[in-house]
């Protein structure tokens, strides 16, 4: 869902321009997404939130423009007094038992976490918004082939939503591949 919303987003707050063969593309994904909703069986609340909650961090990050690794140091600085009190008030006897090594794990975990958004914050200055919002589809396709790779079985439902989601990732590619060709200065020899 986030994907359609930042793609929404990117057309209404940062007036996106957009290919009709991109609108196919997230009408393909968006069959997907109403497949896996109806599959689901009731409403997602928890995936509604993360949704929009992620699409809003995209937007201020957007609009905000600043450089990748200052913001992602100062939204560590802002978040790090709320995690230090929850970890004292609710996680406090397994800091405690914490050893070396996993004090090392956790602290490295930190650093591997601020890689991908940096990179995404840097994305988001480079990019168009509907981009930024439609390859966040390549995440859940990821994990769905990392499942079947390890054994997994989706439903029939989860076949479907991911076939109409993998077209219409590979329609919005096509579509960008067709923008920068179309844009690229002809050669006279």
């Amino acid at each position: 869902m986030n994907p359609l919303i930042a793609f929404s987003l990117g057309i209404i707050l940062f007036k996106e321009k957009f290919f009709k063969l991109q609108l196919v593309a997230v009408g393909l994904a968006l069959t997907g997404v109403i497949i896996s909703l109806i599959a689901f069986g009731s409403f997602p609340v928890v995936a509604i939130c993360l949704a929009v909650s992620f699409a809003i961090y995209g937007t201020l990050k957007k609009k905000a423009g600043a450089d990748p690794a200052a913001s992602i140091a100062v939204e560590s600085l802002l978040i790090t007094p709320f995690a230090l009190v929850f970890s004292v008030f609710f996680m406090r006897d397994s800091i405690i038992a914490l050893n070396i090594v996993d004090s090392l794990l956790l602290i490295g975990g930190g650093v591997l976490t601020a890689i991908p958004l940096i990179l995404y914050a840097r994305a988001i200055n480079d990019i168009p918004f509907i981009t930024v919002g439609f390859f966040q589809y390549i995440s859940p396709s990821m994990a769905l082939i990392y499942g079947l790779l390890t054994g997994e079985t989706p439903s029939d439902a989860q076949i479907v939503s991911f076939i109409f989601i993998g077209l219409g990732l590979v329609v919005f590619s096509i579509a960008l591949f067709l923008k920068v060709k179309a844009s690229e200065p002809t050669q006279k020899t």
